[in-house]
């Protein structure tokens, strides 16, 4: 998706996550499938739309973070 040269490039930027959302976000797309569990986590909290994630079968939705921070906070 990340139209860079190479593989050590797009690590080095690690922008996947900001790319991703920011597609995403521009779609009508309701739910976006990802293979990463950081990339996943990041990109729903970018894009405020749920991902789900293949690597551990886990569904991330935006604010998730929020909730789980407040909860830990209490």
């Amino acid at each position: 998706m990340l139209d860079l040269p190479d593989k050590a490039t797009r690590q080095l930027l690690n922008a996947h996550s900001s790319f991703k959302a920011a597609v995403f976000s521009r779609t009508d797309s309701a739910l976006f499938i990802e293979s990463s569990a950081r990339q996943a986590e990041e990109s729903a909290a970018l894009a405020g739309k749920p991902v789900v994630c293949t690597e551990n079968a886990q569904l991330y939705r935006a604010g998730d973070l929020d909730r789980l921070a407040a909860k830990v906070r209490r």
